[in-house]
């Protein structure tokens, strides 16, 4: 079952390489954003990958897509620095699934998932394209 709609969100760094979380998004726990938009499931393109083996269930298929969207309006960066990219999918509290990020192709091999500001030592597959 596709999510309802995704929001995006540019956040600046913290200076040290990680989002900056000293201004929190009102009534959140996330990080005041620079740049935020939320996308229905109608404003997003969706296309089929390719269903495999779950690797922590081997016995079913888990599914995979590509998603990508046009940004509303431009967001203006700054030659060298960086900024952090955060997704969130909202699903129905019914949904039989859950939607979750790939692993892709290594760059600095890291990342900050929300799950009790953790670290992890992967990449997550995304582009950004003019």
């Amino acid at each position: 079952m596709a999510p309802l709609r995704f929001a995006l969100y540019f956040i600046a760094d913290d200076g040290r390489g990680f989002p900056l979380r000293q201004t929190l998004e009102p009534g959140t726990n996330r990080p005041k954003a620079l740049y935020a938009v939320t996308y229905s499931m109608t404003d997003v393109n969706e296309r089929p990958g390719v269903t495999q083996a779950c690797d922590n269930s081997p016995q079913e298929p888990c599914g995979s897509y590509d998603y990508s969207v046009v940004l509303p309006a431009p967001f203006s960066v700054v030659a060298g620095t960086r900024y952090w990219l955060m997704i969130q999918a909202e699903s129905s509290p019914s949904a039989p699934s859950s939607w979750l990020w790939r692993k892709g192709q290594p760059d600095n091999s890291f990342s900050v998932p929300s799950i009790a500001n953790a670290t992890m030592p992967w990449d997550f597959a995304f582009a950004l394209r003019p």
